[in-house]
């Protein structure tokens, strides 16, 4: 048994529960194998992965396709351009996972993502772990957006610190790092009117 091998095992121990992971997509062919290659290569390996195409005119679809032929964990669905978040919403009402992550086409997660914010979950009863991200400009810059430590928060807690402009942001609202207990969004969906900022609201609501 090599070491990741070992290593999988041993949190299968200690962590269980299907995680889906909902990846909108729209004409993102140049990044979609880097992103769906980082997501299936993780050490936590229990992921339903929903990969709503929509309406891509570029070799989205055909991407899509093929990696779901590879990896059954992989579930294709192509739509018509309703906008992400109506793609979000197939993947959320399509998910059989006991825990939601969101990803989009043009991210990549490193390989232990999802193992540690699981286990954020399930040490402390959360409802939603997050970690932070990095975002690379198209000039070749960086802008990292990482919690400098740990901190669990009440309900009213958390409020304060996504909308008080007085409060240090060790938490964002984005949605790309941060893991949901299913039973959080069964009652929620993004609203599909709006075409900005719907991962604020959606984050907000929930």
């Amino acid at each position: 048994m090599n070491n990741i091998t070992k290593h999988m095992s041993e949190v299968d121990k200690i962590l269980n529960g299907l995680i889906s992971i909902i990846i909108p997509v729209y004409n993102v062919g140049d990044y979609l194998e880097y992103c769906l290659n980082s997501v299936l290569n993780r050490t936590y390996r229990n992921l339903e992965i929903i990969v709503i195409d929509d309406g891509s005119e570029d070799n989205t679809a055909e991407i899509i396709d093929e990696f779901a032929k590879r990896d059954k964990r992989i579930k294709a669905i192509h739509t018509n351009n309703c906008g992400v978040s109506h793609a979000r919403n197939v993947g959320l009402n399509t998910a059989h996972g006991e825990y939601i992550g969101f990803v989009d086409g043009d991210d990549w997660v490193d390989e232990d993502t999802y193992e540690h914010l699981l286990r954020e979950i399930v040490n402390n009863n959360a409802d939603v772990a997050g970690g932070g991200y990095i975002c690379e400009e198209e000039n070749g810059g960086y802008i990292t957006l990482k919690k400098e430590k740990r901190a669990v928060y009440s309900r009213n807690d958390i409020l304060q610190v996504i909308f008080s402009c007085d409060v240090p942001k060790l938490l964002y609202w984005e949605l790309c790092d941060k893991l949901f207990k299913k039973e959080l969004v069964t009652n929620t969906r993004f609203d599909e009117s709006i075409g900005t900022a719907e991962d604020k609201l959606f984050f907000g609501k929930l």
